[in-house]
């Protein structure tokens, strides 16, 4: 099967892209949802939006709301690069608690 991959076109429907478990899929900015990697394609990405937003403030908002919303969205990942310094930095201070014991 065939795996579909992320456009950046997406962003301005509201979403990025996650990996999960070695596939990439769809994650609207605006309530985190995560979708499948078969609904990677414009239409069902506008028929969540439609569903789930329609009828809020996010509809008409230009490019540069959602990239400041993924770039918020991000920050707050699990599998963000940036969380992982943080792991590390958790990890190495039991280390050092134990050492010190």
């Amino acid at each position: 099967m065939a795996k579909r991959e992320y456009k950046e076109a997406f962003l301005e429907l509201g979403f990025t892209c996650i990996y999960d478990r070695g596939v990439n899929k769809p994650q609207c900015v605006l309530c985190g949802e995560i979708l499948s990697n078969e609904s990677m394609k414009p239409n069902k990405l506008k028929r969540h939006f439609d569903a789930k937003h329609k009828n809020s403030s996010f509809e008409g908002k230009d490019r540069t709301f959602f990239e400041r919303k993924e770039a918020h969205l991000k920050r707050q990942r699990l599998d963000a690069p940036s969380s992982s310094g943080f792991i590390n930095s958790a990890k190495q201070a039991t280390l050092a608690s134990f050492h010190v014991a």
